[in-house]
């Protein structure tokens, strides 16, 4: 499965529409299943293969067998986890500092 989480500084159900609705049509597409930290409402048109939800166990996500990839918003905490753990780190810089760690991650 992908883990994708933006932190809780940045609401995913914040982003743009369009936006919203590429992530959507890419989870589609992945012949695994996606959790995906969203603290909005329903998602139309949301593949079988993703599960929302406003909150997750992130360290026990991160260090799971199972898991193929983080997609993070690249926030400091975030990518000490994720190094703690060694998952697979897939990161889009929001705000801050968040690209200058994503260079260093």
């Amino acid at each position: 499965f992908i883990f994708v989480s933006m932190g809780s500084s940045v609401r995913a159900s914040g982003m743009p529409d369009g936006l919203r609705e590429m992530f959507v049509a890419a989870f589609a597409t992945l012949p695994f299943n996606v959790v995906w930290k969203w603290e909005g409402g329903k998602i139309e048109n949301l593949p079988s293969n993703v599960r929302t939800g406003a909150w997750w166990p992130q360290q026990e996500l991160l260090g799971h067998k199972d898991l193929r990839a983080f997609v993070s918003h690249g926030g400091l905490l975030s990518l000490h986890e994720a190094a703690y753990h060694a998952a697979p780190t897939l990161v889009l810089p929001v705000f801050c500092d968040h690209d200058g760690n994503a260079a260093q991650a």
